[in-house]
């Protein structure tokens, strides 16, 4: 057996009522985003709880399970339990969780002000506030409910946990976190009211919380479990729930007949979503939260805050991980340890911890893509985990017939496509022409940093995972066109990255102008040495750009090449041609970073065209067709690549099956699309 003393309390067993959790780690609620369209359990819901099941996790808490459905729903693809008629997909999802060992809690939801735009009722709340009064003034103006409103909804709770609880679900969770409905009763920043169900009074904001807990336990009795999901503080705004509010909230509802709490938060304004802690993190901790998300677990101290004033287990969330999950159990800050993306990039996360496999986990790097797709709407997909957003099986299925496997290229999209190649049983060699694996991946977290998005766990996952598979890797070598047709494959996946883009301009060729593939060039030797994140450290005390800096191209590229600039002390310009600025950034934190770098006194300019690049600087034509001329040191063309698609067409035809995948393929597919390519082709080889 493997030595689990790294993990003694977070592998210990811990029971909730009567049911046994066989160890601490949990599955929080959160969209999946493929449910059918009126809200049944779909065939790929099934499919992801039963493999997260089967991988080991202690609890899994299923996402919302709306009471009022349609109305009160986040979005498309949210699950329903408003009716007896998801009575049946709901058995078979507690079917196949208990048939993989987790206990099973079924999440019980009403969005509130948070409902779906596209939903013609208007969206509810404790009180109506509009304009300056609502607290996240881009939602729609709220109706007030009534009192016989609260009653029926309360009712809607109990039928819901009512039917969780004939489907088989060992409990359910309210949703009482966030800006959902329930929530809104909670905070003063959104509940106005003076009735009974007012703000007037501690007793009278959770009154709501309060029928609702009761009103299930008189139907589901007293031994099935009933959590609920807090925030511990809300941020950013005036009268939002304070850390003293949300101990005394606690106490109420452990009083009431709670099970368990688990504790999150959230944020307004600059401070948006605070349920997120990158969010806390990007592009740089802002005051006054700088304090706090130094500590290790930004949220955790909310987590110990409640559980210092209740009985109950606690369950505390926020980018934790094993290791640290382990620290805040034995600091007794927490009884559970809650990961929704984790369990995204790695169903299998639990067993891997058990079987002590630590550097076979897939990672999550916080790239927030899943959370962005939710944001829109739209069925989830994960950078790493390429079976999210396709339809796959989430299990990797051996081929009928094994072929001999060539793929050229050790970026993300070259490793995920000869990982999984090999593990359908193919004979695979995989070809890089640099000295090591991982393609860009080195550059783009020298420039990204790994606070956040820690790209250097996603090449040291694939790699290992590469070889471990037994890939030939044979790097430092040039895959022609002659030597590919002389290994005679079966078939042959080119992932060889773009080709530079370097724009046709007058004066490009001058000294002072630095393209991406010049710039990749110039770091190699030191990337190798010092890896990038010390590299990046380095950058601090020299870096060969003047002090004046302006980028051509406004995307993810450019935009967060301004970032790791402005952080060196450099007076940046971004120029984009097109009207949108940071494409390609998720949605969760381009508007951040597009904040952040106006605060910095970055200069952002839209719709532009260039004209020339001078001695001095950068002539551009302005979209209201004003010519300008800005002045510069250095001149940076930081442009999605162009397809490389000439190996394809030397090989195509001479080989049996030739693919083009990544940025080989089509302008710019970033890591997500890059990984979600090589897995798909490979899967179908």
């Amino acid at each position: 057996m493997p030595d689990q003393s790294r993990f003694d309390r977070l592998l210990s067993p811990i029971s909730i009522q009567k049911a046994r959790l066989k160890n601490r780690m949990v599955k929080t609620a959160s969209s999946l985003g493929v449910a059918t369209a009126d809200g049944e359990v779909s065939d790929l819901t099934l499919c992801f709880y039963e493999t997260l099941a089967r991988g080991g996790v202690g609890m899994i808490v299923v996402e919302h399970g709306f009471v009022d459905y349609p109305r009160g729903v986040t979005g498309a693809g949210r699950i329903a339990n408003s009716d007896d008629r998801y009575l049946p997909g709901l058995t078979k999802l507690a079917a196949v969780m208990h048939a993989g060992g987790a206990v099973c809690i079924a999440q019980l939801g009403h969005a509130g002000p948070s409902q779906w735009k596209k939903i013609p009722d208007q969206p509810v709340a404790a009180s109506s506030l509009g304009g300056l009064d609502n607290p996240q003034p881009t939602y729609p103006q709220a109706r007030e409910l009534s009192v016989s409103e609260i009653q029926s909804l309360t009712e809607k709770f109990a039928r819901g946990a009512e039917r969780a609880k004939k489907a088989g679900f060992d409990g359910v969770e309210i949703h009482g976190a966030h800006n959902y409905l329930v929530n809104t009763f909670l905070s003063r920043a959104w509940n106005r009211r003076q009735d009974a169900y007012g703000c007037r009074d501690m007793e009278s904001r959770t009154r709501f919380a309060v029928e609702i807990i009761r009103s299930i336990r008189n139907l589901v009795g007293p031994d099935f479990i009933v959590g609920f999901r807090m925030n511990g503080a809300e941020y950013g705004i005036q009268n939002g729930l304070t850390v003293p509010e949300s101990r005394e909230i606690a106490r109420i509802l452990q009083q009431a007949g709670v099970d368990y709490l688990s504790v999150s938060a959230w944020g307004f304004g600059p401070y948006d979503r605070l349920c997120y802690p990158e969010q806390m993190l990007y592009p740089e901790p802002q005051n006054p939260l700088a304090d706090q998300v130094k500590k290790p677990g930004a949220l955790v101290p909310l987590a110990a805050a409640v559980k210092g004033v209740v009985t109950i287990p606690v369950l505390a969330i926020g980018r934790l991980d094993a290791g640290l999950g382990e620290w805040i159990l034995q600091n007794n800050m927490a009884d559970l340890i809650g990961m929704t993306r984790r369990f995204f990039a790695d169903p299998e996360y639990a067993r891997k911890v058990v079987e002590g496999r630590m550097e076979d986990i897939a990672p999550c790097t916080a790239c927030l893509e899943c959370l962005s797709r939710q944001e829109k709407t739209l069925p989830i997909r994960c950078r790493i985990n390429a079976a999210f957003g396709r339809g796959y099986d989430f299990a990797i299925r051996r081929a009928e017939i094994l072929k001999k496997v060539v793929v050229i290229g050790g970026g993300p999209a070259g490793m995920e496509a000869a990982r999984v190649a090999a593990l359908r049983g193919h004979q695979v060699t995989l070809y890089e022409r640099e000295g090591k694996l991982g393609g860009l991946l080195p550059l783009a977290a020298m420039i990204k940093g790994t606070e956040i998005e820690d790209l250097p766990r996603i090449n040291r996952y694939l790699e290992r995972q590469v070889r471990n598979e037994g890939v030939r890797v044979c790097c430092g070598t040039e895959a022609t066109a002659a030597r590919i047709e002389r290994e005679k494959p079966d078939a042959v996946i080119i992932a060889g990255g773009g080709l530079p883009a370097i724009p046709n301009l007058p004066g490009i060729d001058k000294p002072h102008v630095v393209n991406t593939q010049a710039l990749h060039k110039q770091s190699k030797f030191f990337m190798r040495i010092f890896g990038p994140g010390l590299l990046r450290w380095l950058s601090r005390f020299y870096l060969p750009i003047g002090k004046r800096v302006i980028i051509i191209g406004g995307s993810i590229q450019g935009c967060e090449t301004a970032e790791f600039l402005v952080k060196l002390g450099r007076r940046v310009t971004v120029l984009e041609a097109s009207d949108e600025l940071g494409a390609g950034i998720p949605s969760f934190y381009r508007p951040r970073l597009l904040w952040w770098l106006a605060k910095k006194g970055v200069f952002l300019l839209s719709g532009v065209t260039v004209a020339e690049i001078t001695d001095g600087g950068i002539e551009i034509i302005t979209k209201e067709g004003e010519r300008r001329e800005l002045t510069a040191d250095t001149i940076m063309a930081v442009i999605p690549p162009n397809p490389n698609k000439a190996l394809f067409e030397a090989l195509r035809g001479k080989i049996p099956e030739v693919y083009l995948i990544g940025d080989a393929k089509e302008e710019s597919q970033y890591i997500l699309g890059a990984v979600s390519d090589g897995a798909e082709v490979a899967r179908e080889i």
